[in-house]
């Protein structure tokens, strides 16, 4: 399992002119947060607490963690309560390997290109959420709000895979092998219903950031996070390890290129057509390959179709940069910002004598 001890820098293009994009629609929040009406977060998250005044620098950082911020370390040295935040191991990111794409196994191509989509996004997810646990004690109200930017889509995204799955993958798949255990309709049912709810239950952990410290709402995030993880990860395994195989005894290469046509025509279609595609593009290492799939994406109706859905797609792209890739390098920076504060704080600190002075003057400030 990969350790978000340290502020590792996220994959960063090295194409400073590549850039990807928004569709034309982004599913809103209200709708995306229709399924989740009526339920609670009890079993995870504190009783409800009157909403609290941000302090003037607009943090969210939890007041009791603030308070008493110097402790000894192994060594005798003083440590600041931030340092302590910043090297600390808590949030542990699952194995989430790519399965190989374009390596002409045709037949894992099937499901590792929208597999692979997700565990992408999956892992900025894991590095946006260490870096909020990092920094919890200076957390602000554009932090948040940037991670659930980022968060909508993702959401989004997984709502629409599991749509695909059901309208169009696995009934192509069905033909060529019996669909059991954790893959037969009632399991999948169950499956896609229980992950759907975890998301829902990080999507309702943004009102509460509002009402309590972040301090006491990361936690319920993280768990509901590590509860998605694994299940959604063995789900993908299955699919990759029993059903490759089995579409060789029904079907050839030539059926694959007609399959893509007919997904290319699927996510075309889809409301969110264009941000489904940047994101199957993402984990593709190959640059010929993308801009293969990319061009037989934008290869659609006649003439003057294909120019003003090409516009489209062009359009989207700073879009889709600003409210999605550049949000987790955003959160590198203040990862790597914090982390310098949290080492001048401690020298001050250590230089002082261990008089208390930081953690007073911290303490004010989060508490104002």
């Amino acid at each position: 399992m990969a350790d978000n001890s340290q502020a590792p820098a996220p994959e960063l293009e090295k194409d400073k002119s590549k850039k990807f994009g928004l569709g034309e629609k982004i599913s809103s929040k209200k709708s995306l947060k229709a399924a989740a009406s009526g339920r609670d977060l009890a079993d995870s998250l504190p009783s409800e607490a009157p909403a609290r005044e941000p302090s003037a620098s607009g943090r969210l950082g939890s007041q009791r963690l603030a308070v008493g911020a110097q402790r000894l370390d192994d060594s005798g040295r003083l440590s600041s309560m931030r340092m302590k935040k910043m090297t600390e191991t808590v949030l542990k990111e699952p194995p989430l390997y790519l399965a190989d794409y374009g390596q002409g196994s045709w037949q894992l191509d099937v499901f590792s290109f929208p597999h692979n989509a997700i565990r992408r996004e999956m892992s900025d997810m894991y590095y946006l959420v260490a870096s909020m646990q990092k920094r919890v004690l200076d957390l602000s109200h554009d932090d948040i709000d940037d991670f659930y930017d980022w968060f909508d889509i993702f959401q989004m995204f997984v709502q629409w895979y599991f749509v695909f799955e059901e309208k169009l993958l696995l009934p192509w798949v069905a033909p060529a092998t019996e669909l059991t255990g954790i893959l037969s309709e009632a399991e999948r049912k169950k499956r896609h219903e229980s992950l759907l709810e975890r998301l829902s239950d990080i999507d309702l952990c943004q009102d509460r950031f509002s009402h309590l410290p972040a301090g006491e709402v990361l936690p319920a995030l993280i768990v509901a996070l590590d509860r998605f993880s694994p299940s959604i990860i063995e789900y993908f395994g299955e699919q990759e390890k029993t059903l490759p195989f089995a579409l060789t005894q029904l079907y050839g290469e030539e059926d694959k290129k007609k399959f893509d046509e007919v997904v290319l025509e699927y996510i075309r279609n889809s409301e969110d057509n264009h941000t489904i595609m940047h994101l199957l593009l993402r984990p593709i290492k190959s640059h010929d390959l993308t801009a293969e799939v990319r061009k037989q994406y934008l290869n659609y109706g006649g003439f003057w179709q294909r120019i003003k859905f090409k516009r489209s797609y062009e359009k989207s792209r700073p879009e889709f940069k600003q409210q999605h890739t550049e949000i987790v390098k955003q959160f590198y920076k203040r990862w790597g910002q914090a982390q310098a504060d949290a080492v001048i704080e401690e020298q001050r600190l250590n230089d002082q004598g261990g008089v208390q002075v930081i953690a007073t003057e911290n303490s004010k400030k989060n508490l104002s």
